[in-house]
């Protein structure tokens, strides 16, 4: 997953709805590293084709080199290198500044995502 996105009218009329889901992705990326036995149950179930073996070596991999985040929350350096690529393969060609695309406020309160449940 590269992003979420929502409209403003939902952040604003919404806002529990917003955080639970964000809430939501914390949680599943938190058990994909907290439960990598169930994680690799739940991959080999999806992909029943791709060998365990392989499967296994793939989510460690994942997980090792962070392309599993360990939070929802979008860094500048991350946002910078995901533009510049999407750039030079010619998906998109004028950006502005990352504040206008990503709001991190959700991702903020992730700590306190029990009382959202």
């Amino acid at each position: 997953m590269t992003g979420l996105t929502t409209t403003p009218e939902l952040i604003n009329n919404k806002s529990k709805l917003a955080q639970k889901v964000v809430c939501g992705l914390q949680d599943a990326l938190d058990f994909t590293r907290n439960d990598t036995k169930t994680a690799l149950s739940i991959l080999s179930n999806r992909f029943p084709e791709i060998k365990i073996e392989v499967a296994k070596e793939a989510l460690e991999r994942v997980l090792h080199e962070n392309i599993v985040p360990k939070t929802t929350k979008i860094d500048a350096e991350a946002w910078s290198k995901a533009i510049r690529l999407r750039k030079e393969v010619g998906d998109i060609k004028d950006v502005q500044e990352m504040p206008v695309y990503v709001d991190n406020s959700f991702a903020n309160k992730t700590t306190q995502c029990k009382e959202f449940r």
